[in-house]
C-alpha cells in the first residue's frame, strides 16, 4: 500500500468538527467508513464497514472495534482513509468504494460524503475531507 501523506496514521484525524461514539455491529478497522447499520432505542448507533456505493456512510472508524464494542466516527473533518478499485483524484468529490470501508471518486452513483485532498491509487491511503452531515 502507497502512503501519500506518511506524517499521519490511517484514521487519525488531523482536523475534528464532530465524533460520535457509535457500538459496533461487524468488525471494524480504523479507517474505515462506516454506515449506520441499525438504529438503537436509547443506545449508541450500530454501525458496520461500507462495502458498496449505496450505503449511507454516516463518517470514518477512528478506532478499531469489535462486535459489540465502541467505535468512535468521524462524522466531520479531515481523516486518513483507504482508496479503493478507481482511486481518487484531488479536488474531486468521494463515495463508498466497492471494497470494505473504503472511498473512490465519485464517478457513479453513491452518496457523496466528502472531497480527496490527494490523488491516491487503490489501495493507497489519501487525506479526506469528510462531511457526512449534508448527505
Amino acid at each position: 500500500m502507497v502512503d501519500e501523506f506518511s506524517p499521519v496514521g490511517l484514521g487519525d484525524s488531523i482536523y475534528e468538527v464532530l465524533k460520535i461514539p457509535c457500538e459496533a455491529e461487524a468488525a471494524v478497522t480504523k479507517g474505515d467508513l462506516v454506515f449506520a447499520s441499525e438504529h438503537v432505542d436509547d443506545g449508541l448507533p450500530k454501525v458496520t464497514p461500507t462495502v458498496t456505493s449505496s450505503e449511507l456512510a454516516i463518517g470514518v472508524a477512528m478506532n478499531d472495534a469489535e462486535i459489540g464494542e465502541t467505535v468512535n466516527v468521524l462524522v466531520v473533518g479531515v481523516i486518513k482513509v483507504t482508496a479503493g478499485t478507481g482511486g481518487c483524484t484531488v479536488g474531486k468529490a468521494i463515495i463508498a468504494a466497492a471494497e470494505t470501508g473504503t472511498v473512490c471518486d465519485g464517478n457513479t452513483a453513491g452518496q457523496i460524503v466528502g472531497k480527496a485532498f490527494q490523488t491516491a491509487d487503490a489501495a493507497a491511503t489519501l487525506i479526506i475531507a469528510i462531511n457526512c452531515l449534508g448527505a
